[in-house]
């Protein structure tokens, strides 16, 4: 990797790859030239571990060709960085794979890996917004505009690896993180799988569901374990809801 971030935050270019000649940003001779005047080499190399420069350290002229050849570091690391907290939730893909509609059928697969990969981002968002340190190293920085730049990566990440619906307005994804906190895995299917159990719903279950969410001593967690446990009553008294 040519950018990375030091153990201490500190943004750094990979230090063989300014000398490297395939990239003709400089030569040997200058390199070890900048490590004496101008560069803040804040990792030295060695032991099969490169040396890293300081991004902000490289003269102008420099790095200006490291930017045309690799792209914007913070741009490029902002998106890999995202990526870094995003671990693939196998509870989800056992829960949605596991989940039975009112008509008896599965999920179709596509929509199986649709609320697998939102629950992902959700989750990753997560991190990176209740973790100082992994904000500075997704977004670069403080918490300003930080869900545009969320927003902005999730956007950026590849349909064919995450294959999300997650909103596209910074308004909307703050609504669904704040649901999926609350409900879980539950509330990311769609309102059309799920539209008719307040249709059919008897006075009966009303109360059982109103008094299970109302006991204090066997609390359940969220909405999702509620659901959980009506639709596991529901199986268990053939379907009398």
């Amino acid at each position: 990797m040519t950018y990375e971030y030091s153990q201490s935050n500190v943004l750094c270019v990979n230090g063989v790859a300014l000398y490297a000649e395939d990239y003709g940003i400089m030569s040997r001779s200058s390199y070890h030239r900048l490590k004496k005047t101008s560069f803040n080499q804040v990792r030295r190399g060695g032991n099969g571990r490169s040396a890293l420069i300081e991004f902000d350290s490289i003269p102008e002229k420099f790095k200006s060709k490291v930017i045309q050849l690799f792209g914007d570091p913070y741009e490029v690391l902002k998106h890999n960085k995202f990526i870094d907290h995003l671990e693939y939730d196998q509870e989800a893909q056992e829960y949605y794979n596991n989940y039975t509609l009112d008509s008896g059928d599965a999920l179709p697969e596509k929509n199986k890996k649709e609320y697998t990969a939102n629950a992902t981002i959700l989750n990753g968002i997560k991190t990176i917004t209740t973790k100082t340190s992994a904000r500075r190293r997704a977004l670069g920085g403080s918490k300003a505009k930080m869900w545009d730049r969320l927003l902005e990566v999730i956007q950026a990440l590849p349909k064919h690896t995450y294959p999300h619906s997650l909103p596209t307005n910074v308004r909307s994804l703050k609504r669904k993180y704040k649901t999926y906190q609350e409900g879980g895995y539950e509330v990311l299917i769609h309102r059309g799988f799920c539209n008719k159990n307040s249709e059919k719903i008897n006075d009966n279950a009303k109360i059982w569901v109103l008094t299970r969410w109302a006991n204090q001593v066997d609390r359940c967690a969220n909405v999702a374990q509620l659901f959980r446990e009506y639709n596991a009553k529901c199986t268990v008294e053939g379907g009398n809801h």
